[in-house]
C-alpha cells in the first residue's frame, strides 16, 4: 500500500511540474490588423468597399490528431471601415499563445453590404510564431484577390488591470481652418495615436482611437475619451501620442487638418492651468495644430485626468462606432492612402507571402 501511494503521489508531482512548465510556455497575446490596396468587390458604380475583419483561431494539428475536441472558434471581428480599400483597422485582438504548440488564426476580409449579403475579399492564414519572429513582430500575407494583410503581435496587458489604469480626456477645437472648400465647412474628428517600439528599428505610429464626427463646425467639442493607459501610451506618461485632426468626407479620402505630438502628463498640466483660468476667461493649454508649416487653428485640453479603477479585459477590445454619420454625430472612416490624406506612419512593409 505504501509502494502503490508513493507511486500515486510520484504521479500527482510529475503531473504539477508538468503543468507550470506548461504555465511558463503560455503567453497573452494582442494582435492588430491593417490592409493595403484589396480588391474593389462593391460592383460597378457601387462606389468602394467598406472593408471589416474576421479572425478566427484554428485548433492546432496535434488537438485534430488527438480528438480531444477542440474546434476552430472566432476571435471576434474588427469595425468596418467605409470607402477605403487600405482600412487600418482599431480593434485588436487577445489570445492565449503556447510557445510548444503552433497556432494559427485565419483573417477572413469582407465587404459590408447593407441591404444583401456581404462579399468575400480573400482570407489568409497566419502563424503566431511566425509573427513573433518576423521583424518588428509583424507579417504580411497577400490576398489571392489581390491586396496584402498585416498582422502585428505583441505581449497583452495583464487581465487585471488596477490602480489607475484609465486616461479620460475631452478635447476642443478652436478657429480651425476650413478645408471643405468655398462652399463648404469642414466636418472635423480626432485619431489617437500611440508609438510603437519594434525591434530592428520598425518604429511606427499606431491609431488606439478615433473620435466622432462634429460636422459642419470649426469651435467642435468632441465626446469625453476613455483609452487605457497601456494601450494609450505603454503605461508610461511621459511617452509621445499623437493627435490628427482631419476633415470627414463620405468618399473616405478625408482631408488632414494638422497634428500636434504631446503626453499625459503635459495633458493634465494643460487641463489643469486651464480649469483654473476659466474664471479670468483665459484659454491656456492649447495645442497648435500644423501640417508641415501651416496652421490650422487650436486644439484645447478641456479635461484630462488619470480614472482609478478594477477591471477586467475581454478578449477582444472593441473599435469606436461605424463610420457612416448619423444625422448628427458620426465615427469616422480610418486613414486613407488617398492622394490628399496624410497616413499614419507604418513600419517598412515585411514582404507578403502568397497563399497557397
Amino acid at each position: 500500500i505504501t509502494t502503490i501511494t508513493s507511486i500515486i503521489m510520484s504521479n500527482n508531482n510529475n503531473d504539477n511540474n508538468n503543468n507550470n512548465k506548461n504555465n511558463n510556455n503560455t503567453e497573452r497575446i494582442q494582435l492588430s490588423l491593417y490592409a493595403q490596396n484589396l480588391k474593389n468587390v462593391a460592383g460597378l458604380f457601387k462606389g468602394t468597399s467598406d472593408p471589416y475583419a474576421v479572425v478566427t483561431q484554428i485548433a492546432s494539428l496535434s488537438h485534430l490528431n488527438n480528438n480531444n475536441g477542440e474546434k476552430p472558434h472566432i476571435l471576434g471581428k474588427t469595425e468596418v471601415i467605409k470607402n477605403t480599400l487600405s482600412p487600418h483597422w482599431v480593434t485588436m485582438f487577445d489570445l492565449e499563445y503556447d510557445f510548444a504548440k503552433e497556432l494559427k488564426i485565419n483573417v477572413g476580409v469582407y465587404d459590408e453590404i447593407r441591404k444583401g449579403d456581404n462579399k468575400s475579399m480573400g482570407s489568409v492564414i497566419f502563424e503566431i510564431g511566425d509573427i513573433l519572429g518576423s521583424r518588428g513582430n509583424i507579417k504580411a500575407k497577400r490576398l489571392k484577390n489581390g491586396g496584402t494583410i498585416f498582422c502585428r503581435a505583441r505581449k497583452a496587458p495583464p487581465k487585471e488591470v488596477t490602480a489607475a489604469a484609465t486616461f479620460e480626456f475631452q478635447l476642443k477645437g478652436m478657429k480651425l481652418k476650413n478645408v471643405d472648400g468655398l462652399f463648404g465647412k469642414s466636418d472635423p474628428f480626432f485619431e489617437v495615436s500611440k508609438y510603437i517600439h519594434a525591434a530592428g528599428g520598425s518604429n511606427a505610429w499606431q491609431v488606439v482611437y478615433r473620435s466622432e464626427v462634429i460636422q459642419n463646425n470649426l469651435n467642435p467639442t468632441w465626446k469625453s475619451v476613455q483609452i487605457s493607459f497601456d494601450d494609450l501610451c505603454h503605461s508610461n506618461h511621459d511617452e509621445s501620442i499623437r493627435i490628427t485632426v482631419k476633415d470627414w468626407e463620405k468618399s473616405g479620402k478625408h482631408t488632414p487638418m494638422g497634428h500636434f505630438e504631446t503626453t499625459v502628463n503635459e495633458m493634465i498640466i494643460m487641463s489643469t492651468n486651464n480649469n483654473n483660468n476659466n474664471n479670468n476667461n483665459k484659454t491656456t493649454g492649447g495645442y497648435t495644430l500644423k501640417r508641415g508649416v501651416k496652421q490650422f487653428g487650436q486644439i484645447l485640453v478641456v479635461n484630462a485626468s488619470a480614472i482609478t479603477t478594477t477591471t477586467t479585459t475581454t478578449t477582444t477590445t472593441e473599435a469606436p462606432a461605424d463610420t457612416a454619420p448619423p444625422p448628427a454625430v458620426a465615427a469616422p472612416s480610418v486613414t486613407t492612402t488617398a492622394a490628399a490624406a496624410t497616413v499614419v506612419p507604418l513600419p517598412p512593409p515585411p514582404p507578403p507571402e502568397e497563399q497557397p
